[in-house]
């Protein structure tokens, strides 16, 4: 059975019931069943309902790159590895059956029905933050939260209690809604409301109002994530920018890096923060920016270019530089693990809707995750990055109509 491809100008909303589903699922990676994150299980389910719909296999240069990623994988983890990198590598395949069996029903999407998807994605975290932080303060259902120690030293204790963490300030309290942790909830949100923005600018209309505006406002910033403000101040400069106002470009923009500042300077978590990145002695940031970029080039002179094999960075990171800590970018894990021929390939799917719609503005929302995350072998980004390509394939489609 073959569903028909809805090319018109309306918005079906009980088609992306399975979409949404996929995407918000993704949420879900800290639950575990068995071991296994339910995650990965709802993501492995989906690609079967979409095989069931359309009982075809949709293979693009895109899934072959993957396949020879996932088959690189295999051959660094047979020859270097152990049974967990081994482990690492299986884990690949679930996404790979996502983008073989979902494409058909992606690109049956139309603009506004892309459009509509990233938005009620995007809407959806940003209310689940905050009925998440109402619960929470109101004493209601304390039962389902886990109170995380300054360090993270009790995080993995959570089972499946939501993580709130505890901020050694004033007793200040960070949130990330149903992600293990907040900087995750900053990825997510900041990918779909970059990518929504992008999405605007090419149908000229606006999706959000302002109290959606202030809501997405609020949600970040309850994170209490210099991460996320920085997304934020990024997506909101990129829309004003856009907007090609010159009244608004020069009233809001600085109003918005005041209201940053003003967050900065009067929260005395984030003004401690940003006293220890300005002298170098923030290990979340040193961690991301600059720690990664020294392990990453020395696991891969030490393993002679190959990669340490998946998994295995953090074992040689804990031998050789005594602390344990792994690369925090996907780039450069990438790099270490599966060495430069990994390491293109790895660029290449993730990046591979470059080629079907040029614009650095569509893959910004990525690169800033994948800059400031350590997922190579979780299926979240791989997800997110396949999401991209076929918005890219249907902004295409659209650029050679009206060429047409």
């Amino acid at each position: 059975m073959k569903l028909n491809l809805n090319q018109n100008s309306q918005v079906n909303g009980y088609k992306l019931f399975l979409p949404f589903s996929l995407i918000i699922s993704l949420c879900l990676m800290k639950f575990r069943i068995v071991g296994i994150p339910l995650s990965d299980l709802a993501l492995f389910f989906f690609s079967l309902v979409f095989f069931a719909l359309y009982q075809q296999i949709k293979i693009s240069l895109q899934s072959l790159l993957v396949i020879f990623f996932i088959l690189l994988c295999f051959f660094l983890s047979l020859t270097l590895g152990d049974s967990q990198s081994l482990l690492s590598s299986i884990k690949l395949i679930v996404p790979l059956l996502a983008l073989l069996f979902s494409h058909s029903y992606f690109s049956s999407l139309n603009e506004k029905e892309f459009v509509a998807l990233t938005k009620k994605v995007l809407l959806f975290l940003v209310y689940s933050q905050l009925i998440i932080v109402v619960l929470f303060y109101s004493n209601t259902l304390s039962f389902v939260f886990h109170l995380v120690e300054p360090g993270n030293i009790n995080r993995d204790e959570s089972g499946f209690r939501l993580n709130v963490y505890k901020v050694p300030f004033l007793g200040l309290f960070r949130f990330g809604s149903l992600f293990v942790e907040p900087s995750w909830f900053a990825f997510f949100t900041g990918f779909f409301l970059l990518l929504l923005f992008v999405l605007e600018k090419q149908q000229a209309k606006s999706e959000l109002t302002y109290l959606q505006h202030l809501a997405i406002i609020l949600a970040v910033i309850l994170t209490l994530s210099f991460t996320a403000l920085v997304f934020l101040l990024i997506a909101y400069t990129y829309r004003l920018v856009n907007k090609k106002h010159p009244v608004r470009l020069v009233i809001l923009v600085p109003a918005i890096f005041a209201l940053v500042i003003w967050v900065l300077l009067t929260n005395d978590y984030l003004a401690h923060r940003v006293f220890l990145i300005a002298t170098g002695n923030d290990a979340s940031f040193n961690a991301r920016v600059f720690a990664s970029w020294d392990k990453a080039v020395f696991i891969l002179i030490f393993t002679d270019y190959l990669g340490a094999a998946p998994g295995k960075t953090i074992d040689l990171i804990n031998t050789y530089f005594q602390i344990n800590l792994s690369i925090q970018n996907a780039y450069l894990e990438a790099l270490a693990s599966t060495g430069i021929l990994g390491f293109i390939l790895f660029v290449l799917v993730m990046h591979f809707s470059w080629f079907i719609f040029p614009s650095i503005t569509l893959q910004l929302p990525l690169i800033m995750a994948l800059l400031v995350s350590s997922v190579v072998f979780t299926p979240i980004y791989w997800v997110l990055a396949f999401y991209l390509f076929q918005v890219a394939l249907m902004l295409a489609r659209k650029k050679q109509a009206l060429n047409q």
